[in-house]
């Protein structure tokens, strides 16, 4: 996959202009690139300085120069450069995880997704890009250090109306239920398929990110015991190419390991099985005495299922209406 950004100069019409306060993407090079905020002050390069103010009311796609005529060309920043420009007292997912992630979540405008482990709030930011504007994230994070720089970040992207920050552990379980997603990043992710569980709708999907094998297997062990089906477990490498002509060819440095990633369902097949047994055992034990079927003896029984009782609330509901 390849990826251009296009150059304008000034004499064509663009439909975007710069204005005061904004956040711009000044790009000189792959590696010497930066985000400023257009309006008073300067930004100083190793090529000369920029006058902030003289952004104002550039469209988007131009160059300008800085004291010295080095040419850096203007760009509405992506959510993707807004993150490498985030403050980061934790280490933040790569790309590669994070879209792969969203894509398999399959979550998309209006959604409910809720997360454990803001950390730097890269990964916060892009869930909350993929259910703008009409949904909701409910991120938790317990260290508050880490969720008011988390804050900051997300606050740069222009998405932080989209996201509830939590600083407490939902170890005890989330205060939000039917939510569409739920996103785990912690050192022990296994605690949480529990909690997950109950605050999923019915056929919600999770993703869970862990860096060693060991953690893998224990959170696939939890999962299969919590009624979830494991779907996937993958891991991404990702290697980019020189595109100069007549030298292509790949990179001899690579983004290798960094997390494996593992998007499961709530076994729902399995909770329906449950449900038959269920009322099966119960219907033979009221023809016995001849007695009446009801929502309400069936729902005394699935209480002492604490594991199925989510899958079970729905059924009520949707007995109710």
């Amino acid at each position: 996959m390849i990826w251009f950004s296009s150059i304008r100069t000034l004499a064509v019409t663009l439909t975007a202009s710069i204005q005061e306060g904004d956040l711009v993407f000044l790009y000189q090079d792959a590696r010497r690139n930066w985000i400023a905020r257009a309006g008073e002050g300067r930004f100083h390069t190793h090529r000369g300085y920029l006058d902030l103010k003289d952004l104002v009311g550039l469209e988007y796609g131009v160059f300008v120069k800085t004291s010295l005529g080095q040419l850096l060309a203007v760009f509405k920043p992506r959510l993707l450069e807004l993150v490498n420009s985030f403050s980061r007292p934790t280490q933040i997912m790569y790309p590669k995880d994070i879209g792969y992630a969203i894509y398999q979540l399959g979550l998309k405008d209006g959604d409910t997704v809720i997360e454990v482990g803001t950390g730097s709030g890269a990964l916060t930011g892009a869930l909350a890009q993929a259910i703008a504007p009409n949904g909701r994230v409910y991120t938790y994070e317990n260290r508050e250090e880490f969720l008011k720089s988390a804050k900051k970040n997300v606050e740069k992207t222009g998405l932080s109306s989209q996201v509830t920050f939590r600083n407490m552990d939902p170890s005890e379980g989330f205060l939000e239920l039917n939510a569409d997603a739920a996103v785990i990043d912690l050192g022990d992710p296994w605690k949480m398929v529990g909690p997950a569980w109950e605050a999923l709708a019915g056929g919600g999907m999770l993703a869970g990110f862990t860096p060693t094998v060991n953690q893998l297997e224990k959170l696939a062990e939890a999962l299969r015991k919590g009624g979830f089906l494991v779907f996937e477990a993958v891991e991404l490498l990702m290697r980019e190419f020189k595109t100069e002509t007549g030298k292509v060819r790949p990179e001899s440095r690579m983004i290798g390991h960094c997390e494996r990633i593992s998007v499961l369902s709530p076994n729902l097949s399995f909770g329906y099985q449950e449900l038959i047994y269920s009322y099966s055992y119960l219907r033979q034990s009221m023809d016995s005495s001849r007695g009446e079927i009801t929502v309400e003896k069936m729902s005394a029984l699935w209480n002492h299922l604490p594991r199925r009782r989510c899958y079970v609330r729905n059924l009520r509901q949707q007995h109710r209406q």
